[in-house]
């Protein structure tokens, strides 16, 4: 069944909720008059919502409907609230290695990292002999489904960027050096007129949105971020 799941406007994407207190403060207002015009009659939608919706200069609200593809997802740009869930992680192809994205991921986290339990450390996890073998438990599982759900959400940007040179370790590596901010990631792989490029900027943006992490040492002799 098709319905409106959201509405897209002033170059932003928004849910029911904040569209009709848009309109309700005049941020977005009637582009027909209620009576005396002879054009076809105004309808409201099932959220209470009048279909000739348009912003102040007359740019008209879009519905976005549940039957439309979002393979990235949506959430409102006003209150957060998701409107559309990114495409499930099973429709990435099979042949994609989740666990090879995330040793990419936690073997580039070792060496690009020193243990911030030690202020006097200048050495990095790797090169003082750790590797993704010594993260707790839980930092695995964490890490991993990290990496799982920038895949999910991602996936539209990924397979335009993967190829024979370009594989899932890689994707790991860039994930790690990207949300932290290095001077790598995925944002220098290729030139800006690359046809790549835009995928690649695009990863490089949900990285960073993810956050800062670093790691330390457990009294026990584990890696685990915090």
């Amino acid at each position: 069944m098709c319905r409106i799941i959201g509405y897209t406007f002033n170059a932003a994407a928004c849910c029911a909720g904040c569209t009709a207190n848009a309109f309700e403060t005049g941020e977005l207002v009637r582009a027909r008059p209620e009576k005396g015009c002879d054009r076809k009659p105004v309808r409201y939608d099932e959220h209470g919502l009048p279909d000739d919706l348009a912003n102040t200069v007359g740019e008209p609200v879009r519905p976005m409907f549940s039957t439309d593809e979002y393979p990235d997802g949506y959430t409102c740009d006003e209150c957060g609230e998701v409107i559309a869930a990114p495409a499930p992680l099973d429709a990435v192809p099979d042949s994609f290695d989740l666990e090879t994205m995330l040793n990419g991921y936690q073997v580039c986290a070792l060496w690009s990292s020193t243990d911030m339990a030690d202020a006097d450390s200048d050495r990095s996890l790797q090169g003082a002999g750790f590797t993704p073998y010594d993260f707790t438990a839980d930092a695995s599982r964490d890490m991993r489904n990290e990496c799982e759900a920038f895949v999910r959400a991602n996936w539209a940007h990924i397979v335009q960027v993967l190829d024979d040179s370009y594989g899932e370790s890689d994707i790991g590596h860039d994930l790690w050096l990207s949300r932290n901010r290095h001077g790598a990631g995925f944002f220098d792989r290729v030139s800006g007129t690359h046809p790549a490029y835009p995928a690649f900027k695009a990863l490089q943006d949900a990285a960073r949105d993810m956050g800062e992490v670093h790691l330390c040492t457990t009294d026990d002799g584990k890696v685990e971020p915090f």
